[in-house]
């Protein structure tokens, strides 16, 4: 009987230190909290971050509009999309004076490919397509994610605009791989 009592003490204590982390949580970031179940970043928490945009850091946003057609076209996605909870967890990859360029399927960043955009989406519904390349203006940004050959990013849209991203940083994430 006394592991009992040592059982519901230990059950209190982890559900008291359960709730403090949860009021620290809220306290602290205000609940600025993004889940990614995505596989282009680690699954796991994401909090909003005070820090600057930079290349190297990850940033929030909508997704942008020339991707509204592709995402109202793919059954699901267009409830999801119309949600303004909902966006994107994503490396900055480009900043102001750096180029990005596509060039077919090639999406490269300042003389260097990067990546490759697919033609088709899971759908099987074309991916948006732009060509040629441009010099990032202050204000500018754009994203890429190596981690997986299919992630929505520049190499479909382009820039987007600094203005529209939110940065966040890792908060409880899985290991890198």
């Amino acid at each position: 009987m006394r592991w009992l009592g040592s059982a519901v003490l230990g059950a209190g204590v982890a559900l008291f230190s359960c709730a403090a982390l949860t009021a620290a949580v809220s306290e602290t970031v205000g609940w600025n909290l993004k889940f990614n179940s995505s596989p282009s970043l680690p699954r796991g928490w994401y909090v909003r971050s005070n820090q600057p945009i930079a290349r190297g850091g990850l940033v929030w946003f909508r997704l942008p509009p020339v991707m509204a057609d592709y995402v109202a076209s793919v059954p699901g996605m267009a409830a999801w999309y119309a949600d303004p909870e909902n966006g994107l967890l994503k490396p900055v990859a480009a900043v102001a004076g750096d180029t990005i360029c596509r060039d077919g399927l090639a999406f490269s960043i300042n003389g260097h490919v990067v990546g490759t955009a697919l033609p088709f989406g899971p759908s099987g519904r074309p991916l948006p397509v732009w060509s040629g390349c441009r010099r990032l203006a202050v204000g500018e940004i754009a994203v890429f994610s190596d981690r997986i050959p299919d992630s929505d990013d520049s190499r479909y849209y382009g820039a987007i605009a600094a203005t529209a991203a939110v940065a966040y940083r890792p908060w409880l994430v899985e290991a890198s791989r």
